[in-house]
């Protein structure tokens, strides 16, 4: 098996001897743990925990994980997919996208930037396919978060239903985001 560290950052904002890798089917039972501790947050709008480790172990099947981890220690994560998009602006011609979902930073390391840096990993995995574009989906009920997609260069393109809808403790939906990768329709839609 291949070496899966990716990088070794040297940001001086970063703990030290943080690294970027991808996740191997060890990882299954940290990430479940790292998930649903960082989507506790969702607990008033959204009943049970956010994942299990079937549907972990399901998306490492389709897509992969990448996961920054100190000293064996798994402390953020970034779920990564190539796929059709879920919906378009006004005069794209997109066929694929880069997807990611389950961003998660464990809340005791929030605010020292690694979600950014785990958006622009997603964005560097996206490019190297050849993907002109990102799209994520979020809960229209986390308005700080579709605020912060904006400002890293995301913007609403449509919604979805929420897909759990027996686990709703108020209404709620998805808001869909796209981030133009550069050169792409998506670019030219928004001229």
């Amino acid at each position: 098996m291949a070496d899966p560290t990716l990088t070794e950052p040297s940001e001086p904002s970063r703990p030290a001897g943080l690294v970027l890798r991808r996740a191997v089917p060890d990882d299954v039972d940290a990430l479940v743990a790292l998930i649903c501790e960082a989507y506790l947050v969702e607990r008033y709008f959204v009943s049970g925990p956010r994942t299990d480790r079937a549907e972990i172990e399901d998306l490492m099947r389709r897509g992969e994980f990448l996961v920054l981890e100190v000293g064996g220690r798994l402390i953020a994560s970034v779920y990564l997919e190539e796929r059709a998009p879920s919906a378009l602006p006004a005069g794209s011609a997109l066929e694929r996208v880069g997807y990611f979902g389950l961003l998660s930073v464990d809340p005791s390391e929030q605010g020292a930037g690694l979600g950014r840096r785990l958006v622009g990993e997603a964005e560097s995995w996206s490019r190297a396919r050849g993907l002109g574009a990102l799209e994520l989906w979020t809960v229209d009920l986390r308005r700080e978060l579709r605020s912060w997609y904006a400002r890293l260069g995301f913007r609403e393109v449509g919604t979805a239903p929420f897909e759990a809808p027996d686990r709703k403790l108020r209404p709620c939906h998805f808001v869909v985001l796209h981030k133009s990768l550069g050169g792409s329709e998506l670019a030219t839609a928004a001229g």
